[in-house]
């Protein structure tokens, strides 16, 4: 007797399209959550590094703040003042910290003219030009303005400093955090997030809110005006620790030392702080993340 065999028939061509699209639409979601999963896993790297370099870098500001306001205010300051010593003390804060914190290419310069009297000029160049410490690097000098690696090897070279017995080491970071840069062919040791690309810093963030057109920039400086980065009854224009009676604001010198500094003395507070340009490694694009803003949300987007 015959037994009759009874094959399965194969799948039809509609089956199998659906069982690729359901491999697909699996493979796709897996690779997502992957991705996602991944992308956490270096933000998370980067909030950690951007808030050790926030502890590392509030100590040496203040530091560097506790040892400036001891310093006795120099002569030709409070000339260029008028007198006044609350203005004389914010301008040679203003003028020091940018010896000790220098954040592009242009702080490691001299201008060629500030008040238009040479003899004052002269004197305030030398007593506020770039430290040796840093001008002995004459790619930095030379970099184009606002150049990021030029910056990022900038805050290396600012927080290896020691100052009034507080210093910070690098290796404090992690070595996962360390890298390199290149700024006129010369090689630099620089931090770097989570996504391997180097992060930048502001000794003051260079914006002026009234008239940018940047709407980033705009919501940055508002955010920085506002608590908890400022306290709640703070006034507008003394919201700048550095300049705290607002005198700065008012000077009829104002835009000489703004030409000099390169950063608007408006009474906003503008930092310090350091960023990372995020998972698009590119500055400015909505996704970078920002160091001050750990300590506040506890989130740096």
């Amino acid at each position: 007797m015959k037994i009759k065999k009874h094959l399965r028939p194969a799948f039809t061509l509609l089956e199998l399209l659906v069982v690729v699209a359901i491999i697909g639409t699996l493979m796709a979601l897996t690779a997502a959550a992957i991705f996602r999963l991944k992308n956490a896993s270096l933000e998370t790297r980067t909030n950690e590094t951007l808030s050790k370099l926030q502890g590392g870098f509030d100590l040496q500001y203040k530091s560097a703040v506790d040892l400036i306001r001891k310093e006795p205010i120099p002569d030709v300051t409070l000339f260029w003042a008028g007198g006044d010593a609350d203005l004389a003390k914010a301008i040679h804060m203003k003028l020091r910290l940018r010896q000790e914190f220098p954040q592009t290419s242009t702080d490691l310069q001299t201008p060629a003219s500030i008040t238009g009297n040479a003899n004052v000029d002269t004197a305030l160049k030398t007593l506020y030009a770039p430290k040796l410490f840093f001008t002995k690097y004459p790619a930095l000098a030379g970099a184009p303005y606002g150049d990021p690696d030029s910056n990022a090897a900038l805050l290396m070279l600012v927080l290896s400093q020691a100052r009034g017995g507080s210093s910070f080491s690098p290796d404090q970071i992690g070595t996962n955090a360390l890298g390199n840069v290149t700024v006129g062919g010369t090689s630099f040791k620089a931090f770097v997030d989570g996504y391997g690309n180097r992060i930048m810093f502001y000794r003051q963030f260079p914006v002026d809110r009234k008239t940018t057109t940047d709407a980033q920039a705009l919501t940055l400086m508002n955010e920085l005006n506002a608590p908890p980065y400022v306290s709640a009854t703070a006034i507008t224009g003394k919201m700048d620790a550095i300049d705290p009676t607002g005198k700065l604001t008012a000077w009829a010198n104002r835009s000489q030392l703004e030409s000099w500094l390169g950063i608007p003395c408006d009474g906003d507070n503008r930092g310090p702080f350091a960023v990372s340009a995020g998972m698009n490694e590119a500055f400015g694009d909505g996704d970078d993340l920002y160091s001050f803003r750990l300590k506040g949300t506890g989130k740096a987007n």
